[in-house]
């Protein structure tokens, strides 16, 4: 037997895969932010960003290990 499978991809970006890519991207630089400031891995932080996807601030804040996350003028880690 002969079996033909057809697979279709969906790349339409919609506007919540571009917040998730925002987010990935910022999780990134604020790994290596903290990486710069010298953190601990289990050390709160707050933290200040110019923006982020608001729908992705939860999961920003754990993965990051962000006590308060707040507006600013540019990427800004402060130990606690």
């Amino acid at each position: 037997t002969n079996i033909t499978q057809e697979i279709i991809l969906d790349t339409k970006l919609t506007s919540t895969l571009k917040a998730e890519g925002l987010a990935r991207d910022l999780i990134r630089a604020i790994q290596e932010a903290r990486k710069q400031a010298k953190t601990e891995l289990n050390e709160l932080i707050n933290l200040e960003l110019p923006d982020w996807p608001k729908e992705f601030a939860a999961e920003i804040m754990k993965k990051t290990y962000v006590k308060k996350l707040s507006i600013g003028p540019q990427l800004k880690v402060i130990r606690l």
